[in-house]
């Protein structure tokens, strides 16, 4: 895909959005979820999760009792 996306997904979204329309009509109950993500990344948000609940301290827990750096 690349540093630049879009060319990919906008290929795969025709497919995409069919096989979801033949899901919802296909399979009783389903609806397609809607992204946490969707309303920042039409608004045009520039930073996509940034309040996502995630606090920002990466890798600094992930469980491991020796306490070596990786």
């Amino acid at each position: 895909m690349g540093v630049y996306p879009k060319p990919v997904i906008e290929r795969m979204e025709p497919a995409v959005d069919a096989l979801v329309a033949h899901v919802e009509a296909h399979v009783e109950g389903f609806t397609e979820p809607t992204s946490r993500f969707g309303a920042d990344v039409e608004a045009g948000g520039d930073h996509v999760g940034g309040s996502d609940g995630h606090s920002d301290s990466h890798g600094e827990d992930h469980g491991d009792a020796g306490g070596d750096d990786h």
